[in-house]
């Protein structure tokens, strides 16, 4: 769900002087959006009436007492029906959908599709198999495989506002049929005798893996948006493949240290990457495959300083290829503009943490200090203070992330039966270089809260009641690369949150279980670009066999 908005300074012809040609209105509400600048909301859009289907299938079958096979087969359908609706009102009473109005001295244009529906029916499959052996010591092994595939999937955008669009219309659809993944990884596993996982011993995981990403994106122009389509508007093709090898060693070098080593190679290509847009101007893009490689080392070493303390420092390379999503897919409507790069580079963190964990009696305590070096990270931002909003996917060169964090937990305090535990962490991260925009060096990085808070609590008092509750708080962060999202406490922003949770669950049969709880109990607003749900009530009836 959104807002129809108009934004002083950053939409065309907003609140500027009002002139004759501006048709009265009423029902405009003003705020200040995420930047601080004055905001008229006039609807509410991307109203979504939903309902999904799903099927599964799963059979397993034990070829012996240390081996198993297993498949599944599972189909999910989607229909969905997207509405508007306009708070403008004529002098009449009646409904304004498009067109330029005024409000008292200020005017802005609400553009013809602001209010256009949409509706998608789409169609999953999901196939998977998995081979592995059982062996409670030694060696074992496994094989699984999954393939997933959108089978149909028509999305259809009108051009014109709900009124209009409901007799039909022009307008476009947009296909994925063929979009989907495959994979499979083998893997083989070293486990020591239990027990006696003693000086110089080894515990071995040995795999190879493989991915591969095919998008398949087509939008085609329709007469009327209800029904057939006719000419090609855009479409966009392409395929990712990632192929890894990985090793890892858990080795006991004394009874009191554990080093564990790491390495995993990969194989990125992508291929046959291709858009098409219809125009003005008509522009087809062919690109080039590439061929990527890519090493990610890790080293721990674990010391059990005391029977009660461990601790832990940890090395390691993570490597992320761009998907096919961020390489090739764009998408061009009447209310939206998203554009990728098919030369994205991999982001590549350097990360580091040193830990101490200590559990005594019915507590137990860890403190970890952490940070993160990324290299090109890879960004998808959305600018949706303009009309179309318009999405980009780029690299910025190095953002660090660092902080600290603690946990505890503890049971059975004072009453037999009450846990409790919570967190703390602390972060700072921001952007340390980006040749392409120099000014956002310095600036937080998107959507990671300086601070966070959790608490919770849990009462067993016996075995047929449960009761739980759950407290936690964030701080505000940006949403916006530059950090210019000054005001967080509205719609578009990222806010602070504050939210308790309450839970309870009684088996009152031995297959039988009700649950009930209330979300965000004391009803505190808070916004992640969206707004967040507010107090929410929810109950669960369970049996079980």
């Amino acid at each position: 769900m959104g807002y129809a908005n108009a934004v002083r300074g950053a939409t065309s012809g907003a609140f500027v002087t009002a002139t004759a040609a501006a048709k009265s209105v009423t029902g405009i509400v003003y705020d200040r959006d995420p930047q601080n600048r004055e905001r008229a909301l006039f609807g509410a859009t991307g109203m979504d009436h939903n309902r999904q289907d799903t099927v599964n299938l799963r059979v397993g079958y034990e070829l012996s007492a240390t081996q198993e096979i297993e498949a599944r087969v599972a189909w999910w359908h989607d229909d969905s029906t997207v509405t508007n609706t306009t708070w403008l009102r004529d002098a009449a009473g009646n409904p304004v959908w498009s067109g330029l109005v005024k409000d008292g001295a200020r005017q802005f244009s609400v553009p013809s599709n602001a209010f256009a529906p949409s509706t998608r029916d789409e169609a999953h499959r999901q196939l998977g198999a998995t081979w592995k052996t059982r062996h409670a010591k030694g060696w074992n092994a496994s094989v699984v495989a999954t393939d997933y595939v959108i089978q149909s999937d028509a999305a259809r955008q009108a051009n014109l506002a709900q009124p209009l669009a409901d007799l039909g219309g022009a307008g476009t659809v947009t296909r994925r049929d063929g979009t989907g993944w495959n994979t499979c990884e083998v893997q083989s596993t070293y486990t020591p005798t239990e027990g006696d996982f003693g000086n110089g011993q080894h515990a071995l995981v040995l795999g190879l893996h493989r991915n591969q990403y095919t998008l398949q994106n087509v939008i085609n122009n329709a007469p009327d948006w209800r029904g057939a389509e006719t000419t090609l508007n855009q479409n966009y093709y392409g395929k990712t493949t990632i192929t890894a090898l990985y090793a890892q060693d858990a080795w006991k070098l004394h009874p009191d240290w554990m080093l564990t080593t790491g390495l995993r190679f990969e194989n990125f290509e992508s291929a046959d990457g291709s858009q098409y847009f219809a125009g003005p101007p008509v522009a087809q893009k062919a690109f080039a495959g590439r061929s990527l490689t890519a090493t990610s080392p890790k080293l721990s070493l674990a010391w059990s300083a005391m029977d009660d303390v461990t601790l832990r420092t940890s090395l390691g390379r993570g490597v992320r290829f761009p998907n096919v999503d961020e390489l090739f897919n764009g998408t061009q409507t009447g209310t939206s503009i998203t554009t990728s790069d098919p030369n994205l580079r991999p982001e590549v963190s350097d990360s580091a943490e040193i830990s101490v964990e200590r559990e005594w009696g019915r507590h137990w305590l860890r403190a970890s200090l952490f940070r993160d070096d990324v290299t090109d990270t890879i960004l998808r931002q959305t600018d949706s203070t303009v009309f179309p909003s318009v999405t980009r996917v780029s690299n910025v060169d190095k953002v660090l992330t660092q902080g600290l964090e603690m946990v505890w937990s503890t049971r059975d305090v004072g009453v037999k039966g009450l846990d409790l535990g919570g967190s703390f962490t602390w972060t700072d991260a921001s952007v340390v270089a980006n040749a392409a925009n120099p000014a956002q060096v310095g600036k937080k990085w998107l959507r990671i809260p300086t601070q966070r808070y959790t608490v919770q609590a849990s009462y067993r008092p016996n075995a047929q009641w449960l009761f739980g509750a759950a407290y936690r708080w964030a701080s505000s962060s940006y949403n916006t690369e530059m950090n210019v999202d000054t005001n967080p406490d509205t719609y578009g922003g990222t806010s602070s949150v504050s939210q308790l949770d309450l839970k309870a669950s009684w088996k009152f049969a031995r297959q039988w279980e009700w649950g009930f709880g209330i979300n965000n109990v004391a009803n505190r607003p808070s916004w992640q670009a969206h707004t967040m749900p507010q107090r929410s009530v929810q109950t669960e009836l369970r049996w079980s066999l």
